[in-house]
């Protein structure tokens, strides 16, 4: 009995393992979650929300909302230029980026106070975010492109919000 007991165990504690590597796996190498603790976002996302992040997209485009590190700090932005296009500043504060031909402005009315030129050509392997409430300005307005290896993750959806 006490043979039959111990393989048991022994079989429990390795499917036991099993999920938590896989949970491991899942949760901190494909997926993640990420909690936005400022309102960088609203209206589209709201402060406090719970964000799903999936890791091993590498593949970007134009309006993609991603997870990315600068300065040992990790923000969630919206891409707004991918390398090679090029991004104008009118005098309103808007930014108005050319991507395939198409023009697409961003409201601003936030004149980053900084030594970007414009018009800003984004380099190979890098992409020009910005926080979809323009008030903050640490994001591309305030330091350029962001190098695509910094970037963790696209958020791929909301799971909770602070109003809920």
């Amino acid at each position: 009995m006490n043979k039959i007991l111990l393989n048991n165990i022994k079989v429990i504690s390795i499917k036991v393992l099993f999920i938590f590597i896989f949970i491991y796996i899942l949760f901190f190498q494909i997926f993640g979650l990420y909690k936005l603790k400022n309102t960088s976002m609203d209206p589209s996302i709201k402060g406090g929300s719970m964000l799903l992040i999936y890791r091993l997209n590498k593949n970007y485009n134009v309006g993609d909302v991603i997870l990315y590190k600068h300065d040992n700090k990790e923000y969630i932005a919206r891409i707004i230029a991918l390398e090679k296009d090029v991004i104008s500043l009118n005098i309103d504060g808007d930014f108005i980026t050319q991507n395939n031909n198409k023009i697409d402005t961003y409201h601003s009315n936030v004149i980053p106070d900084n030594d970007i030129k414009y018009p800003y050509r984004v380099s190979s392997n890098k992409v020009f975010v910005a926080f979809d409430n323009r008030k903050y300005t640490s994001d591309s307005r305030e330091y350029g492109a962001i190098d695509i290896k910094d970037i963790k993750g696209k958020v791929i959806t909301t799971l909770t919000t602070r109003d809920i």
